[in-house]
């Protein structure tokens, strides 16, 4: 996160980074999701939205797992494993998350 930080020359807040299993479970967290394990972060920063969070990310030779924009935060995720480098955005109709590949721009009517 101190590379983000650093790269993003902004503070950041963070907003969810370890969760043990019965607080993810209580959120509504995925069953497999980083954040038990401190491996995934979720913040955000006077930089700007998500998105524009992400895409500057994207510009940067940080190594990530997955990198999310999540609406309202963006998500950063490692691994103790190969990195999948999956860019994503996730939206929640309903309250539950619907995610695409890539980084999509939200349309507003």
């Amino acid at each position: 996160m101190e590379k983000i930080r650093y790269e993003l020359n902004a503070p950041i807040h963070i907003t969810s980074w370890y969760r043990c299993p019965e607080l993810n479970k209580a959120i509504g967290g995925a069953a497999a999701s980083f954040h038990q394990y401190g491996l995934a972060c979720d913040f955000v920063s006077s930089f700007g939205t998500p998105l524009q969070i992400c895409k500057a990310i994207l510009k940067t030779k940080i190594e990530f797992d997955q990198l999310i924009d999540e609406g309202t935060w963006a998500h950063v995720g490692l691994s103790d494993g190969p990195l999948r480098n999956e860019v994503l955005t996730a939206r929640f109709p309903h309250g539950k998350a619907v995610y695409t590949r890539g980084l999509a721009e939200v349309k507003h009517a």
